[in-house]
């Protein structure tokens, strides 16, 4: 991100006047044209004072804030303890919010950094992000990482995870165990982590030498309603898989359920392996087959990013690889 210098050549005059104009001091005597062109030239390289920065970096008093869709959701629980490992070793304490709050109260990230709440914020996109929420990011006066997804129409560094490496390793997983009628529950199309995890499901079967069939495809999203829909879905058919891959445990969850529903006998009639691994995928029938991600290496490493003010770019978390935790929900044919 731009230093105080690139403001202040690009407004021609020092950076003791920048920082004087952004702070807001009134003992400053500039004319209202240099005044001005200071401001147009801090919000147009997005300026982000070293106040922030060295503030994310030392051991200065401070706070960052994670946004996410379910932050009590049971998956996040190590992507949160990551998130604060980090946090506790730069002294920073660590707000979580919704991104519910942030859809319903616009402005709410931009009035956290003006009355100086938070230095710095992790962001996980979803597909409700409006225009006027990305707008609002590419203001922010202190440092952004979007995490576990990316938003294509902001340029901001982002940390994400090997979802395509994970989704192969479920479909092995059942080629393994004999299915080679192999469906998928997915994300909502155009969502970035979405589109990883269909490419993965189709380049794993690929690789065996599989097609992946389009009506044995769902695409409804990532909650347990949405996984509910897609077997609702799946099961009027007259030809269905085997085997599915889930592409997020919430909506296997939810899979799961609406199978009971319908008298379905599990594992016999459809075996499931899905992504992400929580600790009641063991507590469910039949306990969950699930691929394990390095969620809480993401948390420390969406920190360091933040904490060294990255520019932009995307860092996929590869070490851990995808872990397969095998239980019941797969069943040999």
């Amino acid at each position: 991100m731009p230093a105080s210098h690139d403001v202040a050549k690009r407004a021609g005059v020092s950076p003791a006047v920048v920082s004087r104009v952004y702070n807001g001091d009134p003992t400053l005597r500039i004319s209202s044209d240099t005044r001005q062109r200071v401001l147009s030239a801090i919000e147009e390289l997005n300026y982000v004072p070293r106040r922030a920065a060295r503030a994310l970096r030392m051991n200065l008093q401070s706070a960052i804030t994670l946004v996410t869709p379910e932050p009590t959701s049971a998956m996040y629980t190590e992507l949160i303890g990551g998130i604060e490992r980090a946090a506790l070793g730069r002294d920073l304490q660590v707000v979580v919010a919704g991104a519910e709050t942030a859809n319903q109260a616009p402005g709410w990230l931009t009035r956290m950094v003006d009355e100086g709440r938070t230095d710095g914020v992790l962001l996980q996109p979803t597909p409700a992000t409006s225009d006027e929420q990305r707008a609002e990011l590419m203001k922010l006066r202190v440092p952004v990482v979007t995490i576990l997804s990316t938003d294509p129409q902001v340029h901001l560094p982002s940390v994400v995870l090997d979802d395509a490496q994970g989704i192969r390793v479920a479909v092995d997983h059942l080629i393994a165990h004999g299915h080679h009628r192999i469906g998928f529950l997915g994300g909502v199309p155009g969502f970035a982590s979405a589109d990883r995890r269909h490419d993965g499901f189709v380049h794993g079967l690929r690789a065996h030498g599989l097609r992946a069939r389009s009506e044995w495809a769902t695409d409804a999203g990532y909650l347990a309603t949405d996984g509910r829909a897609a077997i609702r879905k799946l099961w009027t058919l007259s030809d269905r898989p085997t085997a599915v891959v889930v592409a997020n445990v919430n909506a296997a969850i939810g899979a799961l359920a609406e199978l009971h529903l319908l008298g379905a006998r599990l594992p016999e009639d459809l075996s499931i392996v899905t992504l992400h691994d929580v600790w009641y995928a063991d507590a469910v029938w039949p306990p969950l087959t699930t691929v394990k991600l390095p969620l809480h290496e993401l948390g420390i490493a969406a920190v360091e990013h933040l904490s060294q003010n990255t520019s932009t770019g995307e860092t996929t978390i590869e070490d851990p690889k995808p872990q397969l935790i095998p239980r019941s929900s797969v069943q040999p044919l």
